[in-house]
């Protein structure tokens, strides 16, 4: 069941304020009380004038719906094009960036979305400064009225509309007159298609008293209400009825507008409804359906709760009333999206305290179980660490057995390749032996591994163990290539310049069957050597002769 909202319904004026306690339940409305409070211009003043009234009747702090006047409003009407692919917040947002670059300054805007046909899409969109909401924020800032809504007063006055005027098929002109402007609604089919506002109103009409009586403003204001008339004959209908008629030209500018708008047949005026403060003005409803050739109906509601309509002057407050109904006749808002935000926190703190008392519960039912759980396995741990330590300490020792292992592999692959090189390193050292001039001596002979990796029979070399099991992978699968060695190393001295003799040792070499080529190694490749000079003590040039190694 839907919780019941007790709001205020606020609509200040530049004369006074209405207001109007309601009762909002769904889509049912129940007003309460209906007060008019004069009020001086300005912020300051509304707020002083009504807080007593909110002190005294306890609605201090009380949620409240305010209507912004209609000429602070602008209304724009957008028609969009069938393929248009824009959806209509997009669409909105780019009309208001037109405002925005004229204003300096982001626009507060809303829409509602209508139809006059079946592929035809348009939108009425509101939009306002944001320093016109100075006055309904301070409300709130001092902490007097929780704000619930903003809403601009034509559209106010058309959700106050009984349902059957708002589902009338055909046009249907809502003119709301207050003191300082009147506000103009038009509807078809059930649906708002135009607004609009001009800075004219009962005002006007004072200030035609007084000038032409020449009394104050308050003596032609009181002037008005008791006598005041446009028929024939009567005290002021000399003074009113050019009044009448000024009024009148700005409310049909706003008509020419609209009908320039929505040409059709089907927007042609087809009833008026006239409300507002000014709709009190004896005559002023004949003269306008005079002149608009359509009947012209004033409420009849007065300020009891239980009456359907309530009066012409009230229809604002009865509106906004309305408009927080599940299903508004116009969802129009500018409520600016902070305050919309600070209400949706608010109205979810209830659940958010639920669910913080339900974590907590939880929290602590989890903390006792886990607590209990780490007493229950807190033995077993122990025991388990202290297998550990074992396992661990007799890991450490494979590991050292096997990284010593695999360096003696890796130490012994070279004699291994000599052993089994046996026959090719005699018939090579032969060959040296018998070819080898007067002036040649030769220093080393050896596998191409050892020549080129001196530090492998190192004991001092530190080798991590994964490096020492890709080296031992690396010799295992040359090893499984070839059991024999690559190639052998040849260093010696000579001092034959020519190097004549050298020359005839390696073709010697390289007419061996299981020699594949022998030549000089490059001098990039050569190991240096044990003493610096060597060559120069001995008087001799040092040669190194690569021999390759045919594999079979």
């Amino acid at each position: 069941m839907a919780q019941k909202k007790k709001i205020i319904a606020l609509d200040i004026g530049a004369h006074s304020t209405k207001v109007a306690v309601a009762t909002v339940d769904c889509n049912d409305v129940k007003i309460s009380r209906l007060e008019t409070f004069r009020t001086p211009a300005g912020e300051s003043g509304v707020i002083e004038a009504l807080r007593p009234w909110m002190e005294k009747h306890n609605f201090t702090n009380s949620r409240a719906v305010i209507a912004l006047s209609g000429k602070d409003v602008i209304f724009q009407p957008v028609k969009l094009v069938p393929a248009d692919p824009r959806t209509a917040e997009q669409a909105a947002a780019m009309e208001v960036l037109k405002f925005n670059e004229m204003a300096s300054e982001s626009m507060i805007f809303d829409f509602s979305e209508f139809s006059l046909g079946k592929e035809d899409r348009r939108m009425l969109l509101a939009i306002a400064r944001p320093s016109l909401l100075d006055l309904p924020l301070a409300l709130a800032s001092a902490r007097s009225l929780q704000i619930e809504d903003i809403i601009p007063a034509p559209i106010a006055a058309f959700n106050a509309l009984p349902k059957n005027v708002q589902e009338s098929e055909t046009a249907t002109v809502l003119i709301n007159a207050g003191h300082a402007s009147t506000s103009l609604s038009i509807s078809v089919d059930g649906q708002l298609v135009f607004a609009r506002a001009f800075s004219c109103g009962g005002q006007l009409f004072t200030s035609a008293i007084a000038e032409k009586e020449g009394l104050p403003a308050a003596q032609a204001e009181n002037a008005k209400h008791a006598t005041g008339s446009l028929k024939p004959g009567t005290p002021h209908a000399e003074a009113l009825r050019p009044a009448a008629d000024r009024w009148y030209a700005e409310l049909n500018s706003c008509l020419s507008i609209f009908k320039s708008l929505f040409p059709s047949d089907k927007t042609k005026l087809g009833s008026v409804i006239f409300t507002g403060g000014t709709a009190h003005l004896d005559g002023l409803p004949e003269f306008l359906s005079g002149q608009l050739a359509c009947e012209v109906t004033v409420p009849s509601g007065n300020a009891d709760s239980e009456a359907e309509d309530v009066a012409p002057e009230y229809t604002v407050c009865a509106g906004l009333a309305r408009s927080l109904c599940d299903q508004p006749a116009s969802d129009v808002s500018l409520l600016p999206e902070y305050i919309r935000d600070d209400i949706a926190t608010r109205r979810q703190l209830p659940f958010w305290y639920a669910a913080v008392a339900a974590a907590l519960i939880i929290l602590g039912v989890s903390l006792i179980g886990g607590y209990m759980d780490l007493n229950r396995t807190k033995a077993y741990l122990n025991t388990q660490r202290a297998d550990l330590r074992v396992r661990q300490n007799l890991v450490s020792q494979i590991e050292s057995v096997r990284m010593n292992s695999g360096q003696i592999q890796y130490m012994a692959s070279p004699i291994e390749k000599l052993l089994n090189a046996t026959p090719v390193m005699t018939s090579i050292i032969k060959t040296v032996a018998e070819t080898r001039g007067a002036t040649e001596w030769i220093t080393l002979v050896c596998d191409s591994d050892s020549y080129f990796n001196p530090d492998m029979y190192s004991r001092s070399t530190k080798t991590t163990r994964r490096n020492r099991l890709k080296a031992t992978a690396a010799e295992k699968k040359k090893k499984a290539q070839s059991t024999g060695m690559s190639s052998v190393i040849i260093e010696g001295f000579t001092r034959n310049s020519s190097l004549s003799s050298v020359s005839r040792l390696i073709g010697e070499l390289a007419e061996l069957e299981f020699v594949e080529s022998a030549d000089l190694l490059s001098d990039d490749m050569l190991m240096g050597l044990p003493k610096q000079n060597i060559e120069q003590q001995l008087k001799a040039i040092r040669f190194v002769i690569e021999v390759k190694v045919q594999q079979k």
